[in-house]
C-alpha cells in the first residue's frame, strides 16, 4: 500500500483477499481505509470456487465508470481505427503503416491522425513516443513485445556476466530474430535509455551500460570517504523505491566516466572534487560524502541534489533532506526544518548530543550544504520557477550525435539553474504526445539564450542548421534572444550564419580539445551568467526608455485604477494605505458563515476600514502593496494533445484577455493554461474570476472537438510587488499573496472560485446589492509550509 501510494496518487485501490477458503484471514479494514482513504473496497474471493468474482467485477467497473474522459466523445472513424490495431497480430507498425491504416478507415488529417495516436499510446492499445526522435519509428501493438525484450536483455546471463554492459550486436544473441529484428535492437535499447535503465557510454554510440546489473560489491575506493572528513547530506525515504540508485547513475554517468560503480553506488568527479553516493535498502536512506578543496564541495553537492531531486519528481511522497551537525557527522536535522525555523526567524536550534546540549545556528547549517542563491527565506515557502518566473529560458539546439557532450554542459548549468538564473529546455523535455517539432519551435521562440552547439554532425543537420540556427540568428538580430555558439568538437565554421558572434568556450577552442574539460565547461557556464545579466541589463534600458518623464504622471494614472468605482459611490478616492496585518476568518464570521447565502447592506463588525482597502494604488516598483491576486488553470490540460491545446488557445486566448481587460488589472501573465493577474480592487478580481469561470463553463467544447474542461481560480488580498520583468519588461508580481493564491489554486474544485477570508472581508464592506455570494469551506492547510486559510467558494448572489 505505501508503494502505491507513493506512485499511484489518488488510483482508486479494490483489496483482495484471495484463497479466503483455504486459508481463511481477515485485515484490519477499518484502520487501513483510514490509512489509506484511496481504498475503495475489500472484497473477499476464491479462484476454486469461484466466490466474490462476480462482486469483484461489479466493483471494478463502477470505479472504472467514475474515471475522468471515460466519456470523451470521439469520431466513429476512430473507433474502426482504434478496433483494426487491437485485432492486428503483429507487434509493432511503421509510422507509414499506422497512418495508411488510418486513411483506409476514414481519417486523412495528420494532424488528427497524430491526436489519436496520443490517444491510443494512453490505452496502452499503439504506444508510440513521437514526442523522440530516436523512437519515433515504431507504434507497438503488442506491449508485452516490449516488455519480454527488455526483461530478456536485463536477465541475460552473458550480460550479467558482463556487468551490465553489452554492445547493440550483443542483441542479437540474446533475442529470438523471428520476434525481434536486427532493425528493431537499437529501438528497444533507446527505449531503455528514454526510461533511465541504461547509458550510453561515451565516444561508443554502439554499448551500453545497464546499471541494475552492475556487480554487487562495494569497491575499496568507498572506505576513502570518512565522514568527519568530508560534506555529507543524507536522504531518507519512507519506502526506498527500487531502481533508485541505477536511475541516478544513468542521470549521472558523464561524471563517473573512470570512477567506480556498483548496484547501489557510484563516485563522482566534478571541478577537482569526488563525491560517494549509496544506498542502504535496510535503512531506506542514500547517503552523500563528498571531499577534495573546500570552496567546491558544496558545488558537487548542488550538482548531486539537482539530479535526485528531478528524480523525486516522478514520486508522489518527498524523501526528506538531512543536514549533519558540524563535528558530530552521525547526527542529523532534517533539512525542511532548518528552512521554516529560517524563515520564521528563529536563529538557533537546541539539539542534545552525547549528554549536552548544542545550541545550532540554523542558517550556518544550511549555508553549509546550499550555494549562495538557492535557497530564499521569507515569509512563506520558496515559489515554484513558474511562480518566481524570474529565469532566463535557455534552449538547446544540438545534434544528437553531440547528446553526451550536452549532458555534460547541462551538469554544469545546473548550478545557474538552482540559483534561478536560467531555466533550460531541450527537446528530451518534451512531454509524451507532443508533437516534437512544433514544441521545439515555440520553446525556439519564447528563449532568451539560445545554445548552437557547434559540431561536424551539427552543421551537416538539415534541421539544426537550416532552420533553427536561421531562425536563432534572426531573432539575435532583432534584440529578441542572445545566441551563443558553443564549439563543442572543432570544425570549420567560416562563412556560418552564426561566425560573427561571440563563441564559448575561451577564444572558441573545442571542448573536446581542452585537457581538462571541467575548466571548458565553467567558462561556458560563466560566459552564459554574462550573458543574462547583459540581456538583463539592457532590458531594463531599453523599459525605462519606454516611460520617459512620466514618473508621478504615469504613478497618478495607475493608481486611479483601482480607485475609480469606489470614488463613484463614497464620493472620494480614501486614502492609499498598506496593510500590516489581515482580516481573518474570525471576523468576517458574522458575514459569510455557513451554507446560507447573505446580502450584505452596511459595514459589518469586524471588518471595520476595508472601505479604506478596496482600492490600494497600484505599484509602480518593487514596494510591497496591497493587491487582489487572481490565479486559475484549467483542470486536465496537460492530457490535451498539442493540436487540441491550439484549438482552444485559438478560440480562447483572445476572449479570456477581453475579460481581463474589462477589469483592468495592474498586471497580468498567462503560461499555458495558467494565469495569474493582480487587480486594485478585491471586487474587480471576484468579478472578473466570476466571468472567467462562466465564460470557460459555458465554451462550445464539442465544437472545438476538445474534451470539456473547468477552471480552478483562486482569489487572495494581500501584500505584492509589481515591477517590470528583469527579461522581458512586463509588469511582473511576486510577493505573499501571489505565493498564497498560488498555494490555494491546486485545491480547488474546478469550476469554482475559492477565496480566502482577507477577500471575503473586503468584498463584505463593498457588496450593496448583494451582487456576491460565498459558502464556508473551513480551514484548509495549504502545500509547502505556505500556513493555514480559511477559504470561502464565491459565486453570484
Amino acid at each position: 500500500m505505501n508503494l502505491i501510494k507513493s506512485f499511484g496518487e489518488d488510483s482508486p485501490v479494490i483489496v483482495v483477499l484471495n484463497k479466503i477458503k483455504d486459508l481463511p484471514f481477515d485485515v484490519n479494514r477499518r484502520a487501513l481505509k483510514q490509512k489509506f482513504p484511496a481504498i475503495r473496497a475489500f472484497v473477499e474471493t476464491d479462484c476454486a470456487e469461484p466466490m466474490g468474482i462476480e462482486e469483484l467485477r461489479q466493483l471494478i467497473e463502477r470505479e472504472t465508470d467514475r474515471l475522468e474522459h471515460l466519456r470523451d466523445a470521439f469520431p466513429g472513424s476512430w473507433f474502426a481505427i482504434k478496433g483494426r490495431l487491437a485485432g492486428m497480430e503483429e507487434n509493432y507498425l511503421l509510422p507509414d503503416e499506422y497512418r495508411g491504416i488510418c486513411v483506409e478507415h476514414g481519417e486523412a488529417d495528420p494532424v488528427a491522425q497524430g491526436l489519436l495516436a496520443g490517444y491510443l499510446h494512453t490505452l496502452g492499445i499503439a504506444l508510440n513516443y513521437r514526442d523522440d526522435p530516436r523512437l519515433d519509428d515504431t507504434h507497438v501493438l503488442n506491449p508485452h513485445w516490449v516488455t519480454n525484450g527488455i526483461y530478456t536483455i536485463l536477465n541475460a546471463e552473458d550480460v550479467a556476466k558482463q556487468r551490465g554492459e553489452l554492445a547493440v550486436t550483443d542483441v542479437g544473441e540474446i533475442l529470438d530474430p523471428a520476434d525481434y529484428p536486427q532493425d528493431r535492437h537499437r529501438f528497444l535499447l533507446e527505449l531503455m535509455r528514454r526510461f533511465e535503465l541504461c547509458f550510453r557510454f561515451p565516444e561508443a554510440e554502439d554499448r551500453y551500460l545497464v546499471p541494475e546489473l552492475l556487480d554487487k560489491q562495494q569497491p575499496p575506493e568507498a572506505e576513502d570517504f570518512a565522514p568527519e572528513d568530508c560534506l555529507n547530506f543524507e536522504y531518507r525515504y519512507p519506502v526506498l523505491p527500487e531502481g533508485l540508485l541505477p536511475r541516478f547513475i544513468v542521470r549521472t554517468y558523464v561524471r563517473s566516466t573512470g570512477e567506480p560503480r556498483w548496484r547501489t553506488g557510484v563516485l563522482l568527479e566534478f571541478e577537482g572534487n569526488r563525491a560517494l553516493v549509496k544506498a542502504d535498502v535496510q535503512d531506506k536512506r542514500v547517503s552523500i560524502a563528498v571531499s577534495g578543496p573546500q570552496d567546491g564541495r558544496r558545488r558537487l553537492l548542488a550538482v548531486i541534489r539537482s539530479d535526485f531531486e528531478h528524480i523525486h519528481q516522478s514520486f508522489i511522497f518527498q524523501p526528506a533532506g538531512m543536514v549533519p551537525v558540524p563535528d558530530h557527522p552521525d547526527v542529523l536535522v532534517p533539512y525542511e526544518e532548518l528552512v521554516v525555523m529560517e524563515q520564521g526567524g528563529v536563529r538557533t536550534l537546541p539539539k542534545a548530543v552525547g549528554g549536552e546540549v548544542l545550541q545550532l545556528d540554523v542558517t550556518e547549517l544550511l549555508n553549509g550544504v546550499d550555494l549562495e542563491g538557492t535557497r530564499k527565506t521569507g515569509a512563506v515557502a520558496e515559489p515554484t520557477r513558474e511562480e518566481a518566473s524570474g529565469a532566463a529560458r535557455l534552449f538547446y539546439s544540438y545534434s544528437h550525435k553531440d547528446e553526451e557532450l550536452r549532458d555534460e554542459l547541462e551538469t554544469h548549468l545546473k548550478l545557474l539553474e538552482r540559483r534561478g538564473v536560467i531555466e533550460p529546455w531541450h527537446d528530451r523535455r518534451i512531454g509524451a504526445g507532443e508533437e516534437w517539432r512544433d514544441q521545439i519551435d515555440e520553446d525556439l521562440e519564447a528563449a532568451d539564450i539560445i545554445l548552437l552547439l557547434v559540431s561536424a554532425d551539427f552543421m551537416a543537420s538539415d534541421y539544426c542548421y537550416e532552420l533553427e540556427t536561421k531562425r536563432a540568428v534572426e531573432r539575435h538580430d532583432a534584440g529578441e534572444a542572445r545566441v551563443i555558439p558553443v564549439i563543442v568538437r572543432d570544425v570549420a565554421r567560416h562563412g556560418a550564419p552564426f561566425s560573427k558572434l561571440q563563441a564559448l568556450p575561451t577564444d572558441g577552442k573545442a571542448v573536446r580539445t581542452w585537457p581538462d574539460r571541467d575548466t571548458a565547461w565553467r567558462t561556458v557556464a560563466e560566459g552564459i551568467e554574462r550573458a543574462v545579466a547583459d540581456l538583463r541589463r539592457s532590458r531594463d534600458e531599453r523599459a525605462n526608455d519606454r516611460r520617459p518623464g512620466q514618473g508621478e504622471a504615469a504613478r497618478s494614472e495607475m493608481r486611479g485604477t483601482g480607485e475609480r468605482e469606489d470614488a463613484a459611490q463614497t464620493g472620494s478616492g480614501g486614502p492609499s494605505i498598506t496593510i500590516t496585518g489581515s482580516v481573518t476568518g474570525s471576523n468576517i464570521g458574522a458575514v459569510g458563515r455557513g451554507d446560507q447565502q447573505q446580502s450584505v447592506t452596511g459595514p459589518q463588525p469586524g471588518v471595520a476600514n476595508v472601505q479604506q482597502l478596496a482600492g490600494p494604488p497600484a505599484p509602480t516598483s518593487a514596494e510591497s502593496t496591497v493587491v487582489a491576486v487572481l490565479f486559475s488553470d484549467l483542470k486536465g490540460y496537460s492530457l490535451l494533445q498539442e493540436p487540441q491545446r491550439k484549438r482552444l488557445h485559438a478560440r480562447a486566448d483572445k476572449d479570456t484577455a477581453a475579460i481581463l481587460d474589462r477589469y483592468e488589472p495592474l498586471a497580468k501573465k498567462f503560461t499555458g493554461d495558467g494565469l495569474v493577474a493582480a487587480f486594485g480592487g478585491t471586487r474587480e478580481a471576484a468579478n472578473c474570476a466570476l466571468d472567467l469561470s462562466a465564460y470557460y463553463r459555458d465554451l462550445d467544447w464539442d465544437a472545438l472537438e476538445v474534451p470539456a474542461l473547468a477552471m480552478r481560480i483562486a482569489l487572495h488580498s494581500g501584500e505584492a510587488s509589481i515591477a517590470p520583468h528583469p527579461l522581458s519588461g512586463e509588469p511582473d508580481m511576486e510577493g505573499e499573496a501571489v505565493i498564497v493564491a498560488a498555494r490555494i489554486e491546486p485545491e480547488v474544485t474546478p469550476g469554482e472560485v475559492w477565496a480566502t477570508d482577507t477577500c471575503i472581508g473586503l468584498l463584505a464592506d463593498r457588496n450593496q446589492g448583494g451582487r456576491f455570494a460565498w459558502d464556508d469551506l473551513g480551514e484548509h492547510e495549504l502545500a509547502k509550509a505556505a500556513g493555514t486559510r480559511h477559504l470561502y467558494r464565491l459565486r453570484r448572489s
